[in-house]
């Protein structure tokens, strides 16, 4: 998937960033790896180029982006900036010292990298630049016994936006990982002894969904290949998809028809591995004039057939070892515009996903959030007119997407690499939301 291609890679020598050089190494790409102990990595092979490099330094940061434009002769595919370290100390015992460090590593190296390597990105050999910044799940929570460390990856989480935003032409994400077993506890300064680091490992365990902390390789990785029941209306489009591709006519707005939908899944499998939700209509009207049988039916389409559909499914889920709801929603669900009731029902969607990743133990549930897809949702004259330069400008990626781009990210969260995302809430929209003027 990556032969070839030219990858950096920060705090690449332990734990995610050590996986993630890792899988892409495996999948034949040339690392600069950045870090400052390479004991880890002696067995990588001449794809793997070590760089020493304390990220903290603003100094040794521009040295460092010198020697990967010298060694790739200006040009980078894909940078993913993982460096971290844990300071866990809180707001009570707050350390001017410690929480300045902190900044530096976790949000000014990332900036730094950001700014130095972007022109070599757009010089990306493969047309597929992008940076990968890894946040974390502390982003989206408040506590005060973490303090620099929270502050540090919640501003982190909000420059991917910025850089989403700024960074024309190159595609920037984040992924957030929670509990994953990496060193990040027992490097000095986090006054972690061994014990007590195991202890939070067995006590988080118990309170997560999934009922087990992640591995570095499950955030670090991404397969497909299966047999699908597809229920819809009219498959006249479809053409010969082969054996493994299996029709089911059935109108989502009637439970009985749904019923009959999941009796065909459990006489023809016995079970489930995936349930991917994604039927839906568009159609917006203001609120004052919507008639109730048009809030009804989108009601019946985009929000209760999901809730129908996980009812009647867990029972056929529950018998697979790598059991997974995909959610459709809409990066509408985020934002104020004129696309009610269709914008409400979609953050109904939203809410759903995480109120099953949260009830459904050991099922993963995630919701994708696209945004410009070309389908037939909307007559080619509306594509057109979304099409031109002038509202091309409203997408940092300059282009609308094609099906196949959520279909990739729906058949990843199916597989067994996406084993440890639960609860994910993700756009897919070119960084259209980074840059509208009403969002949630």
């Amino acid at each position: 998937m990556f032969k070839e291609y030219k990858v950096v890679i920060s705090g690449a020598t332990s734990g995610i960033g050590l996986a993630t050089a890792r899988k892409f190494l495996d999948e034949g790409a040339t690392v600069i790896g950045i870090g400052r102990d390479f004991k880890k990595t002696a067995d990588f092979g001449e794809k793997f180029i070590p760089c020493i490099c304390d990220v903290a330094s603003y100094d040794e940061i521009e040295k460092a982006c010198k020697f990967i434009e010298e060694t790739f002769g200006g040009e980078v595919d894909t940078f993913v900036n993982n460096a971290e370290a844990g300071a866990h100390t809180g707001i009570k015992q707050y350390d001017n010292k410690e929480h300045h460090q902190a900044m530096d590593l976790l949000l000014n190296a990332a900036v730094q990298f950001g700014r130095n390597l972007y022109p070599m990105l757009l010089k990306a050999p493969h047309k597929n630049p992008s940076i990968e910044i890894v946040a974390s799940a502390e982003a989206h929570s408040i506590s005060a016994d973490v303090l620099s460390y929270n502050l540090g990856k919640t501003s982190v989480l909000r420059y991917t936006h910025m850089a989403a935003s700024g960074f024309i032409g190159v595609c920037c994400n984040s992924v957030c990982p929670g509990y994953i077993k990496t060193p990040i506890f027992g490097r000095p300064g986090t006054d972690l002894p061994p014990e007590a680091i195991e202890a939070t490992y067995a006590a988080v365990s118990g309170i997560v969904p999934l009922g087990r902390i992640g591995q570095p390789e499950e955030v670090a990785e991404a397969t497909q290949g299966a047999t699908v029941i597809a229920v819809g209306r009219n498959f006249d489009k479809v053409g010969d998809l082969g054996p493994q591709y299996i029709p089911c006519k059935c109108d989502v707005i009637e439970e009985k028809q749904i019923d009959q939908a999941v009796k065909m899944a459990e006489v023809r499998f016995g079970m489930l591995d995936s349930l991917v939700l994604n039927a839906g209509a568009g159609i917006a009207a203001p609120v004052d004039t919507i008639t109730s049988d048009v809030l009804d039916y989108q009601y019946k389409l985009l929000l209760r057939a999901n809730v129908l559909f996980v009812q009647k499914c867990v029972p056929l889920l529950k018998k697979s070892k790598n059991l997974s709801i995909s959610f459709t929603a809409s990066v509408a669900s985020m934002m104020v515009d004129d696309t009610f009731p269709y914008n409400m029902l979609k953050l109904g969607v939203v809410s759903l996903c995480r109120n099953s990743a949260r009830t459904l133990k050991n099922i993963r549930c995630n919701a994708i959030c696209p945004g410009l897809i070309h389908t037939p949702l909307m007559p080619e004259a509306a594509w057109q007119a979304l099409g031109t330069e002038e509202a091309l400008q409203q997408i940092p990626s300059r282009r609308i997407g094609t099906p196949d781009e959520p279909a990739k990210l729906f058949a990843f969260l199916a597989s067994t690499k996406a084993s440890y995302i639960s609860g994910a809430i993700i756009t897919i929209d070119g960084g259209w939301y980074t840059t509208h003027p009403r969002v949630l």
